[in-house]
């Protein structure tokens, strides 16, 4: 039931998708006795994507979600597994397959089924583990969890496929910008990740909190992205689901 409440709330307050309702409200309200109100709403809408889709919106939301976890060295790693979260992102598997071929004795774990709410799309995580073996990787190091819906499921069935030991040092592959949500779940399912974020959005300069976009598009995907993960840790941490509101390194 959590799942699917929790990804319709979502959907429903999404940043692009909140404005859109705020413009249909406000477009309403003009044919009414509210029509001043009804001009404020549009207005704030209009000045809304423009900020989200030109401006730096998705930036700002989205640069101290990258910057949390800092990047490893894969000389200060010593890991016997490498968990690789579904949403099938290109620079994600082939990151994932890079850390592989750099440590050659390490089981790869691809995590995801499909999350759609509708639908019946074949799971991430095989469909990930074929680009892997594309890619070189030998199919026996493969291992696959494809029943998770989402990242608390991702969490709970690796940890009980893997069995995670005492001082095992696991990496987690996953998007930058998800990174936070992700660790702060695997930790307060007992398992606790290294993380290995990839798939940057930002290049962590302040600089770039300030500039606009060219292509509206692309500001409102990650508008709507980095909004998703921010509600994400929100409702996450109401629930009891992961270990702190905005998780950090030890």
């Amino acid at each position: 039931m959590f799942y699917f409440v929790s990804k319709l709330l979502i959907i429903l307050i999404l940043p692009v998708n909140a404005l859109l309702i705020l413009s249909i409200v406000g477009a309403g309200a003009l044919f009414t006795r509210f029509a001043k109100t009804g001009r404020i709403l549009v207005a704030l809408a209009a000045l809304g994507y423009l900020l989200c889709g030109f401006g730096p919106a998705g930036t700002i939301l989205a640069h101290p979600l990258e910057d949390r976890f800092p990047h490893p060295s894969t000389q200060s790693l010593h890991p016997i597994g490498i968990i690789v979260l579904g949403g099938v992102q290109g620079s994600q598997i082939t990151e994932a397959v890079a850390l592989a071929l750099h440590f050659p004795n390490v089981r790869l774990v691809f995590s995801g089924g499909s999350g759609q709410l509708t639908g019946n799309l074949p799971d991430e995580a095989h469909y990930s583990g074929r680009v892997a073996t594309a890619l070189g990787i030998a199919p026996s190091r493969i291992t696959y969890e494809y029943r998770s819906r989402d990242t608390y499921e991702n969490a709970i069935f690796t940890r009980d496929l893997v069995k995670p030991r005492p001082g095992d040092q696991w990496l987690l592959v996953t998007s930058a910008i998800h990174m936070p949500r992700a660790v702060g779940i695997f930790r307060k399912a007992g398992f606790d990740v290294t993380p290995y974020p990839v798939n940057y959005q930002t290049n962590g300069s302040k600089a770039e909190l300030w500039e606009s976009n060219t292509d509206a598009s692309n500001g409102f995907v990650l508008t709507d992205w980095a909004g998703h993960e921010w509600m994400g840790l929100l409702i996450y941490r109401i629930m009891g689901m992961t270990d702190a509101m905005f998780p950090g390194p030890r």
